[in-house]
């Protein structure tokens, strides 16, 4: 299969993390990220060479490099604060990992974070050979074989945003942060 995926990884989505500690004086980020323009038609992805990911759908899937929910907002964003955080802070990994499941041939999430020190578990769901390639630049990068039904696990020890990751087909996006301050909008957001 031709490779075309990416994964980036970051800190991990809100609803899967520990809610990070008190702000000291601080206050909250929200928001949309909206799209504006022609909503793009994504190509379609030919499973026929793996016919153990293609029957896991009921059609023929497509790309969700760019997801365009109906109001109009942007689902697998990451969003995170760049700048401001006071000189030196710092706050402890959570304990428990982040989990990425190739699972139907794709990646779930589709973007996702980490804390930097925390544990990123890797999933096969699938019945067949994958392989986890991640083009990290600040962080070790790693390219190692999956057999079915197994979970690699790793860490990242420096801060890095959208680390590509890749398995043939599966292009998704991981980020290591340093701070518990970011967020990942996924498909549920309105």
């Amino acid at each position: 299969m031709a490779a075309t995926g990416a994964v980036l990884v970051l800190a991990l989505a809100a609803w899967t993390r520990q809610p990070p500690p008190p702000a000291q004086g601080g206050g909250t980020v929200s928001g949309k990220v909206k799209f504006t323009g022609t909503k793009p038609v994504m190509p379609k992805i030919d499973m026929s060479e793996e016919p153990k990911c293609k029957a896991k759908y009921q059609g023929v899937p497509t790309d969700e490099t760019v997801v365009v929910n109906a109001n109009g907002t942007l689902a697998n964003v990451f969003v995170y604060v760049k700048s401001g955080l006071p000189a030196g802070y710092a706050a402890p990994a959570p304990a428990g990992p982040v989990t990425l499941d190739q699972d139907g041939c794709r990646y779930h999430p589709h973007v996702l974070g980490i804390q930097v020190g925390q544990g990123l578990a890797i999933k096969n769901s699938d019945g067949i050979l994958h392989n986890i390639k991640a083009k990290a630049k600040a962080n070790r990068p790693f390219n190692i074989s999956q057999p079915s039904v197994m979970t690699s696990n790793k860490t990242f020890d420096k801060p890095e945003v959208m680390v590509a990751l890749e398995c043939e087909r599966r292009r998704r996006g991981l980020h290591a942060q340093g701070s518990p301050a970011w967020d990942v909008h996924d498909r549920s957001v309105a």
